[in-house]
């Protein structure tokens, strides 16, 4: 099958919203690169629950990434040709990143909740390892659900 190509147009050309989306972006990347780069680093920052905010901050980072190189060039062309296989990879890596931020943000909720309602076993409860484990089974439902919200979509006339 030959790649096909669609013209956006339903936007139109908006570069002021362009150059803010372009501020946007590089804030979040840099802000979110200092948080990882400072809970890598600092051995005494090595708790569980600063893992959580490590896994939010590259998710945000890629967030900015995906901004900065999907949404704003759409801002700058009233006119613009898209591939739709890239149309479609956007689309599915929003969702994606949409949904894996809400289930890193549950996660950090369900961290807070153990270490308030138990707070004597929340150091066997909550270890680096759970955390890991958790958050790639997070990761995996993420993509289990964005994948089956997809393919319902595709399906739809």
């Amino acid at each position: 099958m030959a790649n096909q190509t669609e013209t956006i147009s339903e936007r139109g050309s908006n570069p002021a919203l362009g150059a803010v989306y372009i501020c946007l972006a590089i804030t979040i990347m840099v802000t979110n690169v200092v948080i990882i780069v400072i809970n890598v680093k600092s051995r005494h920052l090595q708790i569980p629950t600063l893992h959580i905010l490590t896994g939010i901050a590259v998710f945000a980072f890629v967030t900015g990434l995906h901004l900065l190189m999907y949404d704003v060039p759409l801002l700058f062309s009233a006119q613009m040709t898209c591939n739709s296989t890239f149309t479609t990879a956007g689309t599915i890596m929003a969702n994606l990143l949409q949904a894996l931020n809400f289930f890193q943000a549950t996660l950090a909720v369900l961290d807070r909740y153990v270490a308030v309602c138990h707070p004597l076993r929340y150091i066997s409860i909550v270890t680096g390892r759970n955390i890991l484990l958790a958050m790639f089974a997070y990761a995996g439902l993420c993509f289990v659900v964005v994948s089956f919200g997809l393919s319902l979509l595709h399906e739809m006339p």
